[in-house]
C-alpha cells in the first residue's frame, strides 16, 4: 500500500525533489501510524492488567494478619 502511494507520487509529479520529499513523508507517516497503533495496543493491555488487579482482593501482609487477631 505504501509503496503504491510512493510510486504514484513519482509518476505524477514533475519535480524530482518534490517527489522524493513526498515519498519520504508517506513512508514516515506509515511508520508513525504503526508506532502509534503499537503504543495504543500496549496502553490498552496495561489498563486491562490494572483493571484485573483492582478486581482481585488485596492481600494483607503477614504482620497485618497478626495485628488483626489481637484487635479488640
Amino acid at each position: 500500500m505504501v509503496e503504491r502511494q510512493v510510486r504514484a507520487v513519482h509518476d505524477h509529479v514533475n519535480t524530482k525533489e518534490i517527489a522524493e520529499l513526498c515519498s519520504s513523508l508517506i513512508r514516515q507517516n506509515h511508520h508513525q501510524q504503526k508506532l502509534l497503533q503499537q503504543a495504543i495496543k500496549r496502553i490498552i493491555e496495561l489498563e486491562i492488567i490494572e483493571d484485573c488487579q483492582d478486581n482481585q482482593p488485596q492481600q494483607l501482609p503477614w504482620w497485618q494478619h497478626i495485628l488483626l487477631r489481637f484487635k479488640p
